[in-house]
């Protein structure tokens, strides 16, 4: 494997990996809501020059620390306003944990897995998925990796430069998601040392400088966010970290990462069994054979440290336990490193389970989609223009495991599996490109600002929906503002996220109410109104208007633009009176 890996066809294996990270990267739209609000905040950062606070919709954001805001205005102004800009700082942050990952292993196993272990990585589906969205889980899993490559680093030389590596690590993660940036790793390092008794190989001499250089980087930001803030301290680390760990949003049951986990890591996911049998023997053997450090054990308590924490929380995201896939990517490259005989269980497990993984997966996704269906998330207009796709690149992944069957189960299987990773997360991509075309959020802002005036009312109507959250993107994108964007029902500072996940029952049928009375007053206000809603509000809001005020602009399956106008100052008696004046903006 180590001579395999290291030739030139491995070498364009991973220049492939590396091209389809950002291969269509701007292939549809910033999705909602993450991905809108984290683009806006950067954007409004980028246009008020205000570095400290990120601002949402001129709402203070500070659920999250600034870095995300940071990269991400820094290449709006480096490239321009584009949604692959917008996604190419997590493409960025997953390529440098793929690398440092590498690195670690390399150490840990020597240069057979080290080679393996980005690729590995970069074929994975989740991985990938989450490394092209911006969102924050990219950056936390590539400095959590960091810290702990830095502390593995550190245990073996004891130089000043693995010290300072660890607490700038340490600290981009702090100010990437905050505390679990730094808890976690502490807490796999200070279980690793108390399990193998070897705190005697921390430099504690050196920790006193670690720190100093750690709240150097880190702590600024807090305290000018508190001064500029009052309550900041209590709001983020109370409500936003121990109440959101404790189910303040998105509860899920505590198995909900298994299913994550082996879809995610597809197709790797199909050499978890023998990898922990194996894995296990080595440890035993290890273990007793020598006293070094243990790095299976400090791997396996990476993973179980990342996978248990998150599971125990009530507060959860598929995407939160990514910082564990590079432990495990490094278990996998080990066993496909040491893999010296064709009849290795290991082996023979891969090529059985190889036969069959294509119709598998599929049999999976069409299984999801029959759910889908029967709770009425998609309608099937929406998913079958995405089936061609799909099964194509199951397709091809079968069929190059195939081909890598025939010629042997041990290296050509390797190139087959990253193949086969590659070919379903484009499938998967593609498919999901038709449907989410269907219902783009830039073209409606886009009619939207090309048409309105400096004097006219621009509104999105969301009733008690989330999903415009990357219209303040777009439409900011086109008119360099959006600050003249009214929200109905209103945003408030309580609702930092702007989806009031905290208003249910009678008080959000009582905004609802509040917002039609709004939207009618500024119909009446003798100023053209132009409202973005979604599709399912159309007809109750044209039920509450004059239907002479009332024109459709344009729509797609799950968005509308209307424009509500007293007929006497209708676009066309503007244009009667001033033919210049659009002309002339545009």
């Amino acid at each position: 494997m180590k001579q395999y890996l290291s030739s030139r066809f491995s070498v364009a294996l991973a220049i492939l990996c590396i091209v389809v990270v950002f291969w269509d990267l701007g292939g549809f739209e910033l999705q909602n809501p993450d991905e809108g609000r984290y683009a806006e905040a950067s954007r409004e950062m980028l246009e008020t020059g205000d570095w400290i606070i990120p601002h949402f919709a001129d709402i203070e954001r500070l659920n999250k620390p600034p870095l995300i805001y940071w990269v991400t205005a820094s290449l709006f102004k480096t490239f321009g306003l584009h949604d692959w800009v917008a996604r190419l700082g997590s493409a960025l942050a997953g390529i440098l944990g793929a690398v440092v990952t590498g690195l670690l292993a390399r150490s840990m196993f020597g240069p057979g897995a080290g080679y393996a272990v980005p690729l590995i990585l970069l074929s994975s589906l989740w991985y990938l998925r989450v490394a092209r969205s911006l969102v924050t889980d990219a950056f936390l899993c590539a400095f959590i990796a960091l810290a702990l490559a830095a502390f593995w680093w550190g245990m073996q030389e004891g130089r000043w430069r693995h010290y300072v590596l660890f607490s700038v690590a340490a600290a981009l993660a702090m100010l990437t998601k905050g505390p679990v940036g730094v808890g976690l790793p502490m807490l796999v390092i200070v279980l690793f040392l108390s399990i193998t008794r070897q705190w005697n190989r921390i430099r504690w001499s050196r920790l006193g400088v670690a720190s100093l250089v750690f709240l150097s980087i880190s702590a600024p930001w807090f305290l000018a966010a508190q001064v500029r803030s009052p309550g900041f301290f209590h709001n983020f680390f109370v409500t936003e970290n121990l109440q959101r760990y404790g189910g303040r949003y998105n509860e899920y049951p505590v198995w909900i990462y298994i299913p994550v986990l082996i879809l995610g890591l597809f197709p790797w996911s199909l050499c978890l069994p023998t990898t922990a049998v194996n894995v296990a023997k080595a440890w035993r053997e290890r273990r007793v054979a020598s006293t070094a450090p243990n790095p299976i054990l400090f791997l396996w308590l990476w993973f179980c440290v990342v996978f248990v924490f998150f599971s125990l929380g009530r507060g959860k995201l598929p995407s939160y336990i990514l910082p564990c896939f590079p432990a495990l990517a490094i278990l996998i490259a080990k066993e496909w490193a040491e893999w010296r005989l064709a009849t290795a269980p290991a082996a023979r497990w891969q090529s059985q389970v190889s036969r069959w993984q294509s119709w598998l997966l599929l049999l999976v996704f069409l299984t999801a989609l029959c759910l889908m269906k029967l709770h009425q998330r998609f309608p099937w207009e929406n998913i079958l223009p995405g089936l061609p796709p799909l099964v194509t690149s199951l397709f091809m992944a079968g069929l190059v495991m195939a081909v890598a069957l025939r010629r042997g189960p041990q290296r050509p299987l390797f190139v087959a599996t990253v193949l086969s990773g590659v070919f379903v997360y484009l499938g998967l991509h593609y498919a999901a490109k038709i449907p989410l075309s269907l219902q783009r959020v830039a073209p409606l802002s886009q009619r939207m600002a090309r048409e309105s005036d400096s004097d006219d009312i621009l509104v999105a109507y969301r009733g008690s929906k989330r999903e415009v959250a990357s219209l303040f993107f777009y439409l900011g994108r086109t008119r360099g503002t959006v600050r003249d964007l009214r929200v109905l029902p209103a945003l408030t500072q309580r609702d930092i996220y702007g989806d009031r996940s905290e208003i249910t029952g009678p008080r959000a049928q009582q905004m609802e109410a509040e917002a039609e009375t709004r939207l009618q007053s500024l119909a009446q206000s003798g100023k053209t109104t132009y409202c973005f809603a979604p599709v399912d509000s159309l007809a109750r809001i044209k039920a509450t208007m004059d239907e002479s005020h009332y024109s459709l602009l344009i729509r797609n399956r799950r968005f509308a633009l209307i424009r509500i106008s007293d007929p006497d100052r209708s676009r066309v008696g503007l244009l009667r009176r001033n033919p210049g004046r659009i002309l002339q903006r545009d």
